[in-house]
């Protein structure tokens, strides 16, 4: 008996000590508080009359197999998954609460999205619960989240990609099961078959194994491969949906916003001119926060000789991040020359492959919110260069250097918990916007939902039904907000 109690006190932590799984729950715990906070403000934020509206009426006339037939083949994109997960909520909603229904599911993939991420960081010590705030800052501050988490059409489907990534990493980075190489299969098909930006869960898939994540096996990446395959040949040779072209939406190019009429004057005769700028503009806003959405900001802001506080915080906090970032991948080449791989660097590989692949996929035109995944391994890259960052400074020779490093250090932290601070600024303006878009939404509506409207009569029932909800739903005044945050703080 003795003896057996012996063994038990000696797997217990001893007095003061904190155990591996106890900084892992202060990690999730913090995470999750910071979640809970962002969706006190997202729940306040009506979903925007433009789209949503659109979406809602459809919904109200249209049978889930209507919706499937005719979603499957629009042109330039092939999205039923998207449509059908709208429809399917929509019929759900209790007592006919849709923005209550469709805002409560978007809270949960904030959570989900929050939990995974730091799973996938495999917080185990204090220098890892240090460093890991500033990779939730920069999660959440990073101008490609801000507005994804804006959107709404209106279950956030470029949120359900981020989920999707974070999940089928998550299946890689654990013990090999058959029902986890089922599961990353059906994710990849959902994912795929919601936003073309689905593609990367595919990315993911194949990068985590190359990295030596088994938890997803070689015959379920040759699957996902199969699958990929065959959506590519559906959609461009069965179904002939194609894909985006010059002509499909404005785009940002050089210091404004160009229309489609103006890219192909621009364009018309070497579009992959135009697909190039796209790509090379979309690496170096992770990177380095300019341009954004193809438009070269701060660089517009300086030609004209007034320079607002918040995009210098951009663009110096971005870089600061993507060379320290560097910094570890110059320290760790000489590893990696002889294949050793850990942890952490199979995060970086994610972002790496992530980035390039994500960029590509925007070569049509830019738009911040399709490079949100991109944004979202950025900060698990980030995390990665800080942790090792730490640990090499809490070292007794480098305690020096520690000093040096001090300075970069402060100014990261301070400017990505601005960006931070950023996205419930944005989501507080926002919900006014939207509000006082539904409060007039009869006068300002446009040729499609004026035709539903005059074909289906219940439209006017719901439209009202909407638009009572929505006004009557308490969203922060504007003249509420501190004037510092106009210099402080991105307005977009």
């Amino acid at each position: 008996m003795a003896r057996g109690s012996g063994r038990i006190a000696s797997m217990l932590p001893r007095p003061g000590e904190v155990t591996e799984r106890a900084w892992s729950r202060a990690g999730y715990a913090y995470a999750v508080i910071i979640a809970l906070g962002l969706a006190y403000f997202l729940v306040r934020m009506p979903y925007q009359v433009s789209d949503d509206l659109e979406h809602l009426l459809i919904f109200q006339f249209q049978s889930f197999w209507d919706v499937a037939r005719t979603r499957l083949t629009n042109e330039g994109s092939m999205r039923p998954v998207m449509w059908l997960q709208q429809k399917v909520l929509f019929d759900l909603a209790p007592g006919g609460h849709y923005f209550a229904t469709y805002k409560a599911f978007h809270v949960a993939q904030l959570l989900a999205l929050v939990v995974l991420f730091v799973r996938l960081l495999r917080i185990r010590t204090a220098i890892d619960l240090v460093a890991l705030p500033l990779a939730l800052a920069a999660l959440v501050g990073i101008h490609t989240f801000n507005i994804t988490m804006r959107e709404g059409y209106p279950v956030n489907h470029f949120m359900t990609v981020l989920v999707c990534c974070l999940a089928i990493a998550n299946l890689a980075l654990a013990r090999g099961r058959w029902w986890r190489d089922v599961l990353a299969v059906l994710i990849l098909v959902y994912a795929i078959f919601t936003i073309e930006t689905g593609l990367l869960v595919w990315v993911c898939m194949v990068t985590a194994y190359v990295a030596g994540w088994r938890g997803v096996s070689g015959k379920a990446v040759l699957t996902g491969t199969a699958v990929l395959a065959a959506y590519f040949l559906v959609r461009f040779f069965v179904l002939d949906v194609g894909a985006r072209t010059l002509v499909s939406m404005s785009s940002g190019y050089g210091f404004s916003v160009r229309d489609t009429g103006t890219l192909v004057e621009l364009f018309g005769d070497a579009p992959w001119k135009f697909y190039l700028y796209n790509v090379v503009c979309s690496l170096l806003t992770v990177l380095f926060a300019e341009p954004r959405a193809g438009v070269f900001q701060l660089t517009a802001f300086v030609v004209h000789g007034e320079v607002p506080l918040w995009s210098v915080i951009n663009v110096v906090t971005s870089t600061i991040g993507t060379v320290l970032i560097g910094i570890y991948v110059v320290r760790r080449m000489r590893d990696w020359r002889q294949g050793k791989l850990d942890h952490d660097d199979g995060l970086l590989l994610l972002f790496v492959a992530v980035l390039g692949a994500n960029a590509v996929l925007s070569y049509p035109y830019i738009k911040e919110v399709v490079m949100s995944p991109a944004g979202m391994f950025y900060a698990a890259a980030l995390f990665v260069a800080l942790r090792d960052a730490l640990r090499r400074l809490s070292q007794a020779p480098l305690r020096r250097a520690a000093v040096v490093a001090a300075i970069p250090l402060l100014l990261l932290s301070a400017g990505w918990t601005l960006r931070a601070v950023t996205l419930v600024s944005t989501l507080r303006a926002t919900a006014f916007v939207n509000r006082s878009d539904w409060a007039v939404a009869e006068e300002h509506e446009d040729e499609t939902r004026r035709e539903w409207r005059s074909r289906h009569p219940e439209a006017e029932r719901l439209l009202r039904g909407l638009r009572e909800e929505v006004v009557q739903m308490p969203v922060p005044q504007p003249f509420t907000v501190p004037r510092w945050t106009r210099t402080w703080l991105d307005p977009f």
